[in-house]
C-alpha cells in the first residue's frame, strides 16, 4: 500500500507554481552564464585593446594624405629614424623639437613633387636611382685611385644591407625615397632656369639676432642710431657666425632672397644709411647699405637661394591644386619619439609647449 502511494506520489504532475519557479531558475542561470562570459571577454579584451592601441593602431594612423596617397605613423617613424641616423653619422645635433615637424612638411612636399613632376616631363629611371644609392653608400669615386670592382660591389652590398636593417626599410621603400630626392633636384633645377642671371642688387652690412634672443632689439637699434661703429657692433652683437667673422658683410643680394618686407626697406635705402629694426620670420635685422647696382650678375650662392625660393613657390601653388590633409598632434609626436633609439646627439630644447 505504501509502495503504491510512493509510486503515485513520484508520478504526480508538476504544478504551475513549481514550473514557473524552475523556469525562473533556468533563466537566472542563463543570465549568470551570459554575464560571466561577458565579463570574461571584457577582461581579455581590455588588455587586448590596450595592446592594440599601444602597438598596432598608432603605426596605422594617418600623418599626411595627398589626394589618394597616404603616409601613416609607421612610415613616419621609419623616416624619423633615418634622419636620426644621418644626423648622428654626420656629427650633427638631432633636434627633437624641430625635426619631427619638419619631417611632416617634407612628406607633404615630397608627395606633391612625386605627383606633379610627370606633368612637367620630369622623371628618373631605375638606373638613376641605383647609381644614386651606390654613390650614397660608397661616396663619389676618386678618379686618381683604381678600385677593384668586385671589392667595391661587396662593400656596397654590405653597406646597403646594413643601412636597410638599421632604418628598417625594404629595398623598395628606400628606392622610393631616393627617387623622390632625385625628382626634387631635377624640379628645382628646371624651375631655376627661370631665375635671372642679372638683376638689381644691394650690398649690405648687417646685424642679426633671432626672435628668441635675450637681447633688447630696440636697444641695439638705438646704439646703431647713436653712431656706434657698425662693424664692431656686428662682431659684438650678431648671432650669425658668418656675419661676426665678416664684420657684418652680407655680400650682394638680389630681390627675393629674404622676403618682400626686407626688400621694401633695403632697396629704398641710400648708400651709407642704416635701416630701422626689421622683423622677419627668422629674427631681427639692422642693416647698413654699402652699395647699390641696378644690373649686376647674381653670384652662385644667391642663385641657389633663388632656386630654393622658386621651388617653395611651386609647392605653395601645388597645395592649392591638390587635396592635402595633415594629421599630426602632440600625442602622435610623443608616440613617435618613444619609438626612436636613444642618441647622444638628440636635443629636445625646443619641444616645450608642444
Amino acid at each position: 500500500m505504501s509502495s503504491r502511494k510512493q509510486t503515485s506520489s513520484s508520478r504526480r504532475p508538476v504544478s504551475r507554481r513549481q514550473l514557473s519557479r524552475r523556469q525562473r531558475e533556468k533563466r537566472l542561470q542563463h543570465l549568470v552564464w551570459a554575464l560571466g562570459a561577458f565579463f570574461l571577454v571584457l577582461i581579455v579584451a581590455i588588455p587586448g585593446y590596450a595592446s592594440y592601441a599601444e602597438y598596432y593602431r598608432p603605426p596605422r594612423q594617418l600623418v599626411v594624405r595627398v589626394n589618394d596617397t597616404t603616409y601613416n605613423m609607421g612610415y613616419y617613424v621609419k623616416m624619423l629614424r633615418l634622419f636620426q641616423i644621418l644626423s648622428t653619422a654626420q656629427g650633427q645635433e638631432f633636434n627633437l623639437g624641430l625635426v619631427p615637424f619638419e619631417l611632416v612638411q617634407l612628406l607633404e612636399d615630397n608627395e606633391l613633387i612625386r605627383q606633379g613632376a610627370p606633368r612637367l616631363d620630369i622623371s628618373v629611371t631605375a638606373e638613376d636611382v641605383s647609381q644614386e644609392i651606390r654613390m650614397r653608400i660608397l661616396g663619389p669615386p676618386d678618379p686618381e685611385e683604381e678600385e677593384d670592382p668586385a671589392k667595391l660591389d661587396k662593400e656596397f652590398q654590405q653597406g646597403y644591407r646594413q643601412l636597410l636593417e638599421i632604418v628598417r626599410f625594404s629595398d623598395k621603400e628606400y628606392r622610393r625615397i631616393v627617387e623622390i630626392d632625385l625628382l626634387r633636384e631635377k624640379l628645382r633645377e628646371q624651375l631655376g632656369l627661370q631665375v635671372p642671371t642679372v638683376a638689381e642688387q644691394v650690398h649690405l652690412q648687417g646685424i642679426f639676432f633671432s626672435s628668441e634672443t635675450e637681447k633688447n632689439p630696440e636697444e641695439i637699434a638705438n646704439r646703431v642710431a647713436a653712431g656706434e661703429e657698425f662693424s664692431a657692433l656686428s662682431r659684438e652683437l650678431s648671432e650669425d657666425d658668418t656675419l661676426k667673422e665678416n664684420d657684418g658683410d652680407m655680400g650682394w643680394l638680389p630681390r627675393g632672397i629674404v622676403g618682400e618686407k626686407f626688400d621694401e626697406v633695403v632697396f629704398n635705402l641710400e648708400p651709407g644709411k642704416v635701416s630701422e629694426l626689421i622683423a622677419t620670420s627668422e629674427g631681427y635685422y639692422v642693416l647698413r647699405l654699402l652699395e647699390k647696382a641696378t644690373a649686376r650678375e647674381i653670384e652662385e650662392g644667391a642663385r641657389e637661394a633663388l632656386k630654393d625660393q622658386a621651388l617653395a613657390k611651386w609647392l605653395s601653388e601645388e597645395r592649392g591644386r591638390n587635396e592635402v590633409v595633415r594629421s599630426f598632434d602632440s600625442k602622435k609626436y610623443e608616440w613617435a619619439v618613444q619609438q626612436l633609439p636613444p642618441s647622444s646627439s638628440q636635443s629636445s630644447e625646443s619641444s616645450e609647449g608642444i
